[in-house]
């Protein structure tokens, strides 16, 4: 049985917490490989500036460039319409039925899983493993584990939680950064910040 963790999102940009995220659980649960799932129009994200597919799967490609375990799929890039994860987890549930599928969220995320759609089809599914951030305290630790041993009993799901805490970096922070023309080195790697500074990625 090969153990696939996906890790879905915009990445608008992806960066340097998105691949630390991917690598950690891969180790600390012993997944055989990640995938990054670069969404194309998230539901949940009208209105705002988002790069177009071809680039962000492009960002993603260099982000994963000579990482043997981590792969980029282009499932969801390739929709037309909406983006939703019921659908891609659905794909997925049958395309490896007798495969482990393990969708990798942050700790924020854990809160709003019910709001996606159709989530119980989702939980049915895939097992979460979830990332800590970095600035939670023993209190917020606690709400994480109680949120997820309440969804894996309304759910008959698993939720793991890793014992790693994320880095403090997020894409609208390297957004903002290329906006002002500030420098973001070592929130990407140096593929990935040559590629967005040549394409004048995010800037004013």
């Amino acid at each position: 049985m090969v153990k696939i963790g996906i890790l879905g999102g915009t990445f608008n940009p992806p960066h340097l917490g998105h691949l630390y995220m991917a690598e950690q659980i891969l180790a600390e649960f012993a997944l055989d490989k990640a995938v990054l799932l670069p969404s194309g129009q998230p539901p949940h994200k009208p209105g705002r500036i988002i790069a177009d597919k071809n680039t962000r799967y492009e960002m993603c490609r260099l982000l994963c460039h000579g990482k043997e375990k981590i792969e980029v799929w282009d499932m969801e890039l390739l929709r037309e319409k909406m983006t939703y994860t019921v659908d891609t987890m659905s794909e997925l549930s049958e395309k490896y039925a007798q495969n482990e599928l393990y969708y990798m969220i942050g700790s924020d995320t854990l809160f709003v899983l019910e709001s996606w759609k159709s989530f119980p089809e989702v939980a049915k599914r895939t097992y979460f493993v979830c990332l800590p951030r970095p600035d939670e305290d023993a209190i917020k630790r606690e709400e994480i584990r109680n949120k997820a041993h309440e969804i894996e009993e309304k759910y008959q799901t698993k939720v793991f939680i890793s014992k790693y805490a994320g880095p403090d970096i997020s894409s609208s922070m390297i957004r903002e950064k290329l906006r002002k023309g500030e420098d973001i080195m070592g929130l990407v790697p140096e593929n990935l910040r040559q590629y967005m500074q040549e394409n004048h990625l995010y800037e004013e």
